[in-house]
């Protein structure tokens, strides 16, 4: 995003995301990774919910935390349409490629878990750039998804708690902070 948006004429930039986007599904294509493995699972949905579950609680009494040390009063939504449904495709999807693209291919380098869980986390992190506490944010959540990610492969309970606590921290703090959630670029409109 960083070289093509400013190169590119407006709306072209998003055929390179969508081929940047499609790099971990050929990737598991070609590799005939079995979906299972992958972790659109109900296999160990149990286990992962319990662990994927308290790390969740843990991120969301922080995030609560920092929002009301700042002073910031919470702005929950009173209803979410079914239409919203939709937004767990793009948790879905960084999930996907954070942990079935990423990770994997790293753990395959012959690195040890604790350190395919770190690159992979500082990547997912690096992302983010320049939105600081976004940058942070998900540095340190995406080690523990990686983590928990290892221990019971389930992309359905990580997308689940990656999309809750994308709307707790817009709820939980103060806009300015977090510039809308945008990185990249767009980070400074």
């Amino acid at each position: 995003m960083w070289w093509i948006a400013p190169v590119v004429p407006h709306g072209a930039d998003q055929v390179f995301r969508v081929m940047l986007g499609l790099a971990p599904v050929v990737s598991s294509v070609a590799r005939r990774d079995r979906p299972r493995d992958l972790g659109f699972t109900l296999r160990n949905l149990g286990p992962s919910a319990m662990e994927v579950g308290a790390a969740t609680a843990v991120f969301t009494a922080l995030i609560l935390l920092i929002g009301a040390a700042s002073g910031h009063r919470p702005h929950w939504p009173r209803e979410i349409p079914l239409s919203h449904a939709a937004l767990l495709l793009w948790p879905l999807w960084q999930q996907y490629a954070l942990q079935a693209f990423v990770q994997r291919r790293l753990a395959e380098g012959r690195r040890s878990r604790h350190q395919a869980a770190a690159a992979a986390a500082l990547l997912f992190g690096t992302i983010h750039w320049p939105n600081p506490l976004l940058l942070v944010f998900t540095t340190v959540a995406g080690y523990v998804w990686c983590r928990l990610y290892r221990r019971h492969p389930n992309l359905i309970t990580l997308t689940l708690a990656h999309g809750w606590l994308s709307a707790c921290v817009v709820a939980a703090l103060p806009p300015e902070w977090m510039h809308g959630l945008r990185v990249g670029p767009a980070f400074w409109k």
